[in-house]
């Protein structure tokens, strides 16, 4: 998303324009002759233009007011930050996007060797990349707790580098933190969840985030653009008060 600062260099730029075409006519009017029609054609371009910049004007400043609402309104949240990894990242992305306090969503690559691995090398498993989706969330809406739950909802969390069709170290299983405050309550979770499957171990990773790196673009909300794309992940396991209201 642009940044407020270039719609204000928008505004200057218009602002400037208008003084221009009105200096302009104004030295045009007063040095050609008085031929018929033609001053008034003049001024009737000049309106015509300055009415224009006006427009560009209000719509800009209207732009910019709500951009600034909207990034304020994130900066007095209490913003989490979290790395999961649950197989495909498509999928696990658009399940977390429709998650009430998830705020924005980013999907990527971490835990690898490969500085900016590209999607190809990551698949080769040559690099040792993870597929995750990098969480922003508002912790007076959800919590860390709460967003664990909801990844060992959509995981088997006792396969290893294997979700659903997936098959691979790059669909490997993890949680993976920014904050060392959050590691204990990760550790504790993963033990918990360990009791509850006895019989297997869960195998869900719990490390420091290392090597993250933004994956492109086209992969970015894929199922959003692409809402038939594969997916491996069960949206109809979010409950509707866990569901942010457009998706209700």
């Amino acid at each position: 998303m642009l940044k407020s600062k270039y719609f204000k260099k928008a505004l200057l730029a218009a602002s400037f324009v208008i003084l221009v075409i009105s200096l302009l006519a104004i030295f045009i009017y007063f040095k050609i002759e008085k031929t018929a029609g033609v001053k008034e054609l003049i001024i009737i371009l000049t309106v015509v233009a300055i009415i224009v910049c006006l427009t560009l004007i209000t719509t800009i400043s209207i732009y910019e007011y709500y951009l600034d609402s909207s990034e304020k309104e994130l900066e007095e949240m209490d913003i989490g930050e979290i790395v999961v990894a649950g197989g495909c990242f498509w999928g696990v992305e658009e399940y977390f996007k429709r998650v009430k306090g998830i705020v924005e969503t980013e999907v990527g690559y971490s835990q690898g060797t490969k500085i900016n691995p590209t999607y190809e090398e990551v698949c080769s498993q040559n690099t040792n990349h993870a597929e995750v989706v990098y969480l922003k969330y508002n912790r007076a809406e959800i919590s860390l707790k709460k967003i664990m739950e909801l990844l060992f909802r959509i995981i088997d969390p006792t396969s290893l580098n294997k979700q659903a069709n997936d098959v691979g170290t790059n669909y490997r299983t993890g949680i993976y933190y920014l904050d060392e405050n959050d590691r204990e309550e990760i550790e504790s979770f993963i033990a918990k969840a360990n009791q509850h499957y006895q019989q297997k171990k869960v195998v869900v990773e719990c490390e420091k985030l290392y090597n993250y790196f933004k994956a492109e673009d086209y992969h970015q909300e894929y199922l959003s653009v692409k809402p038939n794309g594969y997916c491996h992940v069960d949206f109809s396991k979010l409950k509707d008060n866990e569901k942010k209201v457009e998706y209700l």
